[in-house]
């Protein structure tokens, strides 16, 4: 579970303790804002990360669910990586054929710096 002390918005330092309604969102780069926060960056279309200044957009916002945004952008990542490589065991003529290519997913994960 979330502590709400230590759920805050990096811009405007609201917290989920101060303001239990807080809801945090996550960009591509993996850092956080609060819905509001978001809403006044895009009131001209496009924006900055707040933290490591990577061109950000609206729409690649999603709400956070874990307490560490990292892991809400490594679950991303996976997924997208799932849509492309998504063979199963049965797709394969062997057991070692099929472990391979889950090796080479992971690698795929590992490397991938969306």
């Amino acid at each position: 579970m979330m502590d709400p002390v230590s759920q805050s918005c990096p811009s405007c330092k609201s917290s989920k303790y101060n303001n239990p309604q807080l809801r945090l969102m996550v960009n591509v780069c993996g850092h956080s804002l609060c819905e509001s926060c978001v809403e006044v960056l895009f009131v001209r279309g496009s924006g900055l990360c707040f933290q490591c200044r990577t061109p950000i957009r609206k729409a690649n916002f999603r709400y956070q669910l874990f307490e560490d945004p990292e892991v809400q952008k490594e679950i991303d990542i996976r997924k997208k990586i799932l849509n492309e490589f998504n063979r199963r065991e049965e797709d394969f003529e062997t057991m070692d054929e099929y472990d391979k290519y889950l090796e080479q997913v992971e690698e795929i994960s590992k490397s991938t710096p969306f």
